[in-house]
């Protein structure tokens, strides 16, 4: 596979994001594997094959066509032990689609699922190449031109040992929100749910608090409400900041109503998100 393709690794990153994270979500033993292949190569294009595969769940073959469907699950029940609401299969298919591609399904029930699809890229030749970070569901602050200098480690800031707590149950999201965040110099630990949360809450003061909300077990709303009731009479007030896909006014006023002090739409802009951090820090 050539080392620079001309692409838009935003659309790639959300596809992968989506496609792995199902996949870790589903699969409670066994691998998760994501191979690239290439197909074929002329002297300006190159086609490679994506293959995500796992040993989770599985899908029953008559569930197949329906989800890519909007607000399709196989299973409703899926929702509440998984968390999530099925959009993202949605999403990617779509993003594929507009990739001038098509995505692929082979499943066993209670065996695994893999999922594949194609894509051409022109080669990027001579021309300058960007850097990336890895995909993810966040936008990097900038995007530094590369040609053969060795990239700088990101510099810090002091913080006196400030510390985050990420709740997130996505562990692709929770691994690149983790290093992120320490890159601007403070210290971060993570729930896998507003349960997992509250639990570490109780034990340990935190500084501040980046609260995904759709989660198993206990969303993010709901946590909320219950750090807040526990709040009252107290001189305590832990600035909770909302991170969530949805991004119409009225899941900001939700977020706002449940008791969160600020609310970031995915995907999360780095620069704005430090600007918030250190906002509420202040207060």
């Amino acid at each position: 596979i050539p080392s620079h393709i001309l692409g838009d690794p935003t659309r790639l990153g959300q596809v992968l994001v989506n496609l792995l994270g199902n996949a870790v979500k589903f699969t409670e033993k066994g691998s998760v594997l994501l191979k690239l292949k290439k197909q074929r190569e002329d002297e300006d294009r190159v086609t490679i094959l994506f293959v995500i595969k796992d040993t989770g769940i599985g899908i029953p073959k008559e569930k197949i066509d329906k989800i890519f469907g909007s607000f399709e699950q196989v299973d409703t029940s899926l929702t509440r032990k998984f968390g999530g609401t099925g959009l993202g299969l949605t999403i990617t298919s779509r993003l594929i689609e507009m990739m001038d591609s098509h995505i692929h399904v082979d499943s066993v029930l209670n065996k695994g699922t893999t999922f594949k699809f194609e894509l051409t890229f022109p080669k990027a030749k001579d021309r300058e190449v960007e850097e990336l970070p890895d995909f993810s569901i966040f936008l990097p602050q900038e995007q530094p031109k590369v040609k053969d200098e060795i990239l700088e480690e990101p510099k810090t800031i002091e913080s006196d040992e400030i510390t985050i707590l990420l709740v997130e149950d996505n562990v692709i999201n929770q691994r690149v929100a983790k290093r992120m965040v320490e890159n601007m110099g403070y210290k971060v630990e993570i729930a896998n749910n507003g349960q997992e949360a509250l639990e570490m809450l109780n034990k340990k003061k935190y500084d501040l608090v980046l609260m995904d909300i759709q989660m198993p077990v206990l969303d993010g709303l709901r946590a909320t409400q219950k750090i807040r009731v526990k709040e009252i009479n107290t001189d305590e007030h832990i600035p909770i900041i909302a991170m969530t896909a949805h991004a119409q006014k009225e899941d900001r006023d939700r977020c706002l109503e449940a008791g969160m002090d600020d609310y970031l739409s995915k995907p999360i802009n780095m620069k704005i998100l430090e600007e918030k951090i250190k906002q509420y820090l202040k207060k």
